[in-house]
């Protein structure tokens, strides 16, 4: 079932009320930062899911601000589950995160300057994204390029980002220290793309999410 709260210790939630399935992003995103939501909403992936699940309703109860270091989530079948916090997430598990990358003769400032150069075969693209001076101006030349991107891009993607993570996995302790650390949590991207994250209303598909939990499983 989709997630159905997120309690944060000293945080008064909200109560929204919906139906499991409806697209509920707009009232999960009320408590959180606008500008950054519009951002992330442009960098999903074009593969937003609709999704019906019946009719069960379920209560939704919505932070005021984002989501602290320590949170839960309810499902609606009552079962508790424990999250990674996002800013874990996003210090060592993100592809933006600040870890270089050694790759198919390459040295990335990040993994999403990786990621990016694998959509080209024009040598001139890949090196405008190397030359990117962030994670996010690399984003930002590739999708000034997008539609010169390898024709089966979207049948490849998953694969490509799974041995970029194994790579960074490899390369830096720190990461492979938080990913053991991590336990039994559930490791969720939490922003507005709908593929690679969990749609901030916990109906997209969390493919990042999952990848490091399946990296983490083969560590034991």
């Amino acid at each position: 079932m989709i997630a159905a709260g997120w309690l944060v210790p000293g945080r008064r939630p909200g109560l929204a009320v919906g139906k499991c399935g409806d697209k509920l992003g707009h009232r999960v995103a009320a408590g959180a930062n606008s500008a950054r939501n519009e951002r992330d909403s442009e960098m999903s992936n074009e593969h937003g899911l609709t999704s019906s699940q019946g009719p069960l309703w379920c209560a939704i109860s919505v932070t005021v601000t984002h989501l602290s270091r320590w949170c839960k989530v309810w499902h609606c079948n009552g079962a508790m589950r424990d999250i990674l916090p996002f800013e874990t997430f996003e210090k060592y598990f993100a592809p933006f995160s600040g870890h270089m990358l050694e790759f198919q003769g390459y040295v990335y400032p990040t993994v999403e300057h990786a990621y990016h150069a694998q959509r080209y075969e024009d040598p001139a693209i890949i090196e405008e994204v190397l030359a990117a001076r962030s994670a996010y101006l690399a984003w930002e030349v590739s999708q000034q390029h997008k539609q010169m991107q390898i024709l089966d891009w979207d049948d490849r993607k998953l694969e490509v980002m799974e041995e970029l993570f194994r790579a960074k996995l490899e390369q830096h302790a720190d990461v492979h220290e938080a990913l053991v650390a991590s336990g039994e949590q559930t490791i969720v991207k939490h922003q507005a793309d709908r593929f690679w994250g969990d749609g901030l209303d916990g109906l997209g598909r969390n493919e990042m999410g999952k990848l490091w939990m399946k990296l983490r499983e083969e560590l034991r």
